[in-house]
C-alpha cells in the first residue's frame, strides 16, 4: 500500500490538500483510480523546494479551521490522534 494511503486511512472523513510537482500527471490518474472515496485535491505548484507549496496549500484551508501538515512519507502511529 502505498504510504499516502496510510494517512487517508488514518483520516477518512478529512479533506487532503495534496502538494506535488514532480509526476503530479501520474499521481493525479493514480489518485482518481485508487482513492475515490477520499476528498482529495492536487495542488500544483510552479516553485521549486520542499516546501514550495505550502502557500498555495494554505489558500484552499479556512483560518478559522484546524488543519495537520506533514510530509506523505510518514506513517503514524495507531494511537496517534488529533
Amino acid at each position: 500500500m502505498p504510504i499516502l494511503f496510510y494517512t487517508f486511512k488514518k483520516f477518512p472523513e478529512a479533506k487532503f490538500q495534496i502538494i506535488c510537482d514532480y509526476k503530479r500527471d501520474v499521481l493525479e490518474k493514480y489518485l482518481n483510480v485508487f482513492a475515490k472515496e477520499y476528498d482529495f485535491t492536487l495542488v500544483e505548484t510552479t516553485d521549486h523546494g520542499t516546501c514550495a507549496g505550502i502557500n498555495a496549500a494554505l489558500e484552499n484551508i479556512d483560518n478559522q479551521e484546524p488543519f495537520l501538515l506533514m510530509w506523505s512519507d510518514l506513517i503514524l502511529s495507531g494511537d496517534f490522534s488529533l
